[in-house]
């Protein structure tokens, strides 16, 4: 799963800069633990309060499929340097790449 986000700088009056953002999840690794689901709400909220934040992570314990997703109130962590649920995914489900180009 890929969650995709394209953000645009303004560098120079005629320069634009596209900067496409991707967390990517590997269902594989990924054991439901909802820690990126707290650690996003420590971030939007000041608190842990899994509602809170721009990720729901919900687990079928009977079939142990998990769903995962980011609402659009997800803003990368923007001045964290790198999304908070990537640098805290104990299982390492989650990883982060960004991609410029100039338009």
């Amino acid at each position: 799963m890929i969650f995709n986000r394209r953000m645009t700088e303004m560098n120079a009056p005629f320069k634009k800069k596209s900067l496409e953002m991707n967390i990517v999840r590997d269902p594989k690794a990924c054991y439901g633990c909802r820690s990126c689901e707290i650690v996003c709400s420590y971030h939007h909220q000041g608190g842990f309060a899994p509602e809170g934040g721009a990720i729901r992570v919900d687990k079928d314990n009977r079939t142990g499929k998990i769903r995962w997703r980011i609402d659009l109130t997800c803003d990368l962590c923007e001045k964290e340097g790198q999304p908070l649920c990537v640098r805290y995914c104990i299982y390492q489900a989650l990883s982060f790449s960004p991609h410029r180009s100039i338009k």
